[in-house]
């Protein structure tokens, strides 16, 4: 008779899926051979390590979850990196499986390093980014040029050459449209697309975007309204981009309401702004609803416009939000109209600060200059301020600038916090700079100093210096 264990065992050997088991307490404890050729490591030093060693991604919350999931359905499935015997992160997909074996659970891990996939990937990327922006130069020449004899810049044309041009300028600029957003989609594929965020009323953006839109709302017989706080609504974000969200929610809408109602609202929530923006038009099938914000997709009947968009512009919107650490999403019906929102965060000075000064990390790290980051807290009974008519964190921001703080810096207050960041400064400017702080200011001020890179070349590990997560 058969060994099939034996058999089984040798089967997992020989093949040329990389295989690794481990318990639920993440100790490793076996690996084939394909695993082990992966991650460089013999058998004998792979059984010595753990599962977090060689996974720095996973930590405590993450493999608590998948334990609940893997319970749960059996399978799970991630992308994560693993670190090799050299020390390389190399970027794969991964699978864990539930097992028992005598009466104790086990995980078997199948993983393959997609390096390569990855490159494909960015390669096509590049080649997609590449030639839509090289497509870019001879249309701005073809639509000059059609502009110029439209006008009558380059003599005379009858009606029949008027109407032709026309239509074949707006097929350019459909075009045009359609370029931008692959070019959009791809940055943000890429992780290439940079948010220039500032601190912009909300509500008055918005009225401005609607506006744009009553002449064409009036035209269609659609009646455009906008419900909002009666008040300002402070957010940190890219200007330009959420105008991009904006037109885009308006316009569909539009587009599908051939009569009806579209209703702009703005929600000012406790730590959060919701946008809504709600129509009576053709609405979607609950079935198309589930791949609404996926590339390339088109749903339902032509749009009452006539005009037919690239199927990118909800994707493209999903992943402006998504950078902004926000949420989207839709409601729908057929024949019911449709319901598109979004969700922002409410940043306080502190996480401003940290996303600004994350930028200007980035910055010295190209230039290959230095950052200092000074944190200064208030003793936790501040006694009036030296100075009549300001609040003791005014005073503190006050001599921060009187004492060094340069108006080209950035500095930004809380209510107990005066937070700044000094490119070009180097340790010893930055610690004189602030002992001048603290002795204006008074011995009982707590104050911290975190230089790049003298502390630390590494992004992730200066930020948790500067800005710990206690603080």
């Amino acid at each position: 008779m058969r060994d099939y264990g034996a058999l089984a065992q040798e089967t997992l050997d020989r093949s040329a899926e990389a295989i690794l088991w481990t318990d639920t307490e993440g100790r490793l404890l076996h690996a084939n051979p394909a695993a082990l050729d992966v991650l460089g490591w013999t058998l004998d030093e792979f059984l010595k390590l753990t599962l977090f060693k060689i996974t720095p991604d996973l930590d405590a919350a993450m493999w608590k979850q998948l334990l609940k999931d893997v319970h749960e359905q059996g399978t799970v499935a991630l992308e994560l990196t693993q670190l090799t015997k050299k020390g390389l992160n190399i970027p794969v997909d991964f699978t864990a499986v539930s097992l028992s074996k005598s009466g104790k659970d086990v995980l078997c891990i199948f993983f393959r390093d997609t390096t390569k996939k990855k490159r494909l990937e960015e390669l096509k990327n590049e080649f997609v980014s590449t030639v839509s922006h090289e497509l870019r130069t001879p249309m701005t020449y073809i639509r000059e040029g059609i502009s110029q004899v439209l006008e009558g810049l380059r003599g005379e044309i009858n009606a029949d050459q008027k109407r032709a041009l026309t239509i074949a300028l707006m097929g350019i600029d459909r075009l045009k449209r359609m370029i931008t957003d692959v070019l959009d989609i791809s940055k943000i594929e890429a992780g290439k697309l940079t948010l220039h965020r500032e601190t912009v009323d909300f509500v008055g953006l918005t009225q401005e975007v609607v506006s744009h839109f009553e002449t064409q709302a009036q035209e269609r017989g659609v009646k455009l309204s906008l419900q909002s706080p009666p008040h300002p609504v402070s957010l940190f974000i890219d200007k330009d981009k959420m105008i991009q969200v904006l037109t885009n929610f308006l316009s569909n809408a539009l587009k599908f309401t051939p009569q009806g109602t579209v209703t702009v609202s703005i929600q000012d929530e406790k730590e959060s702004v919701r946008c809504a923006v709600a129509d009576t038009g053709v609405g979607i099938s609950t079935e198309d609803a589930t791949r609404l914000f996926k590339k390339f997709e088109q749903f339902g009947p032509a749009p009452t416009t006539g005009d037919k968009g690239t199927g990118l512009g909800l994707s493209i919107c999903k992943g402006i939000v998504d950078l902004h650490k926000g949420r989207i999403g839709a409601e729908s019906q057929a024949g019911k109209g449709s319901l598109f929102y979004f969700v922002l965060p409410k940043l306080g000075p502190r996480d401003v600060f940290a996303i600004q000064l994350q930028d200007l990390l980035r910055e010295s790290f190209m230039r290959g200059s230095t950052l200092s980051c000074l944190v200064m807290e208030l003793p936790p009974h501040p006694g009036s301020p030296a100075v009549p008519g300001f609040s003791p964190i005014d005073h503190l921001e006050q001599v921060s600038r009187v004492q060094g703080v340069r108006r080209t810096d950035l500095l930004t207050k809380d209510k107990n916090h005066v937070y700044a960041a000094l490119p070009n400064v180097v340790r010893k400017e930055a610690q004189r700079i602030l002992e001048q702080i603290q002795k204006a200011y008074g011995p009982s001020l707590s104050v911290r100093l975190t230089c790049f890179p003298e502390d630390t070349p590494l992004e992730k590990e200066f930020l948790k210096k500067a800005l710990p997560a206690d603080d």
